[in-house]
């Protein structure tokens, strides 16, 4: 039996960009979050793409469930949460493609 892939464990360079964040008054507001980026060139190895998609897969699928049901039930596009929410299936639904082609073989 062949053990598990495991993620590279590389130290990651810290990216500064801006996401959305709740204000208390109900509003969106855009606040600095850093998070980990690839250094220039690397990529993950096909087989940890296909690893992670695998792991994000259900993820998008329940938010896809839980958007379409808050269609369903009446919350109206301009919901904060309603934002919110697809916001969060956008992402998600973005990290699955890019996980989708990075775990693609180039040598076909």
């Amino acid at each position: 039996m062949q053990a598990p892939l495991a993620l590279p464990r590389q130290p990651l360079q810290p990216t500064l960009h801006f996401v959305a964040a709740s204000r208390s008054d109900g509003g969106m507001s855009e606040r600095p979050h850093s998070t980990p980026s690839t250094p220039a060139g690397k990529q993950l190895r096909p087989a940890h793409a296909r690893i992670v998609g695998a792991a994000v897969t259900p993820m998008l699928r329940y938010l896809g469930k839980l958007r379409n049901r808050m269609y369903e039930v009446g919350f109206r596009p301009t919901d904060p949460l309603m934002g919110v929410v697809e916001k969060a299936y956008d992402a998600l639904h973005h990290l699955s493609v890019l996980l989708h082609y990075q775990s693609c073989d180039k040598k076909r």
